[in-house]
C-alpha cells in the first residue's frame, strides 16, 4: 500500500499526481537553494524524489517552469502573511511593525526560501530573475512604504524608504541563510527559537528607529 495513503487520514488524502507534484517542488527548493539555478538539474531534482525525468517534464515543461513555480509558490505564502500583518486592524505603525515580526517569522520558516532570494539579488543578469519574484518585491515595498506614509500622514522620502525596506528584507535574509558562510558559527544557530526571537526584537526596533526617523516628502 502506498505510504503516504497510510499516514493520512482518508478525508484529507491528496491524490498522487498532487502529492508527486509537491515532492518535486520541495525537492527542487532545496536543492535550488543549495545550487542556485545553473548549478541544478532535471536529473538531479528527479533523483532526489526518487522518480525517472520524464515524470518531472510531466508536471513542468522545462527546469525555467520548474523554477518559476518554486519561487511562486514559496513566495507565495509568504507574502500573504506579510500583507495579511499591513491590512489588518489598528494604526499604521502598530501594522507596520507587525509586519516586521510576520516576515521574520515566515523567513525563518523557510530558510530555503532565504538562499533562493540571495541567489536571485546576486544574479546580474536581471532578466532571467523570476517574474513572480520581481512582483512579490514590488507590491511588498509598495505596501511598506504605503503603511509607512500613513504613519506619518505624507509621503515619505525615497531613500528613506529604500533603507527601511532593505533593512528590514536583507537583514533577516542575510541572518538566517548567510550569516555563517561570512562569520562562522553553527549554520543552524540563526533557526534556533531564542535566535530568533533575538532578532525579531532587534527587528521591531529597527523598524521603530527608522519610523521615527524618516523624512517626508
Amino acid at each position: 500500500m502506498d505510504s503516504d495513503l497510510q499516514s493520512e487520514p482518508a478525508g484529507r488524502r491528496k491524490p498522487k499526481g498532487e502529492r508527486t507534484r509537491q515532492r518535486i517542488l520541495e525537492a527542487a527548493e532545496s536543492l535550488f537553494a543549495e545550487r542556485g539555478y545553473e548549478g541544478t538539474t532535471i536529473a538531479v531534482v528527479a533523483k532526489e524524489v526518487g522518480i525517472q525525468q520524464p515524470g518531472v517534464f510531466y508536471y513542468f515543461a522545462d527546469k525555467h517552469s520548474l523554477y518559476e513555480a518554486v519561487v511562486d509558490e514559496a513566495l507565495g505564502s509568504v507574502e500573504r502573511t506579510v500583507l495579511a500583518s499591513l491590512s489588518g486592524a489598528g494604526a499604521p505603525g502598530a501594522r507596520l511593525l507587525r509586519s516586521v515580526e510576520a516576515w521574520v517569522e515566515a523567513v525563518a520558516s523557510r530558510p530555503t526560501l532565504a538562499r533562493l532570494v540571495l541567489h536571485e539579488a546576486a544574479n546580474p543578469n536581471r532578466g532571467s530573475v523570476p517574474a513572480k519574484l520581481r512582483a512579490v518585491g514590488t507590491r511588498v515595498f509598495e505596501r511598506f512604504i504605503g503603511t509607512l506614509a500613513d504613519h506619518h500622514d505624507a509621503e515619505i522620502d525615497e531613500v528613506d524608504a529604500l533603507h527601511f525596506t532593505s533593512a528590514m528584507q536583507g537583514a533577516t535574509l542575510f541572518f538566517v541563510a548567510a550569516n555563517s558562510q561570512l562569520v562562522g558559527g553553527s549554520p543552524t544557530l540563526p533557526l534556533e527559537p531564542e535566535a530568533m526571537q533575538r532578532h525579531k526584537e532587534l527587528m521591531r526596533a529597527t523598524a521603530q528607529l527608522l519610523m521615527r526617523r524618516a523624512r517626508t516628502s
